[in-house]
């Protein structure tokens, strides 16, 4: 099988093969919302139980971000996507929401593919 190892056993004469899956197979490329999510729970002081997490939540009232956190989830986002957010000069102030969250990795992404299209 594709993207498997194949193990193979005797077992009271008989030959047994299986496969088992290997590591890649159990990973799911994760989405660019759920990237950022997984960050903004890093730094989040409250978690809301509902997932995905909303748009309009705010993150200093109601993930409880601080502002120097929310500075360090915006240079690891740009870490996540090979971007240096201080050369993007970027307007951290103007993000409030889990929304501006999402639209500045929006930013981030796009500005990441148009990087790599400049470097090859």
């Amino acid at each position: 099988m594709k993207g498997c190892i194949e193990l193979g056993e005797i077992y009271s004469g008989l030959a047994i093969r299986y496969a088992v899956p290997t590591l890649h197979d159990s990973m799911v490329e994760e989405t660019m919302e759920l990237r950022v999510e997984r960050l903004v729970l890093e730094y989040a002081q409250a978690v809301p139980k509902r997932r995905p997490l909303e748009a309009r939540l705010s993150l200093q009232n109601d993930l409880a971000i601080e502002s120097l956190s929310l500075v360090s989830l915006a240079l690891r986002l740009g870490d996540e996507f090979g971007v240096n957010v201080v050369d993007m000069g970027l307007e951290l102030g103007a993000i409030k929401t889990f929304g501006d969250l999402l639209d500045m990795a929006r930013t981030l992404k796009q500005q990441s593919t148009v990087g790599a299209g400049e470097r090859t």
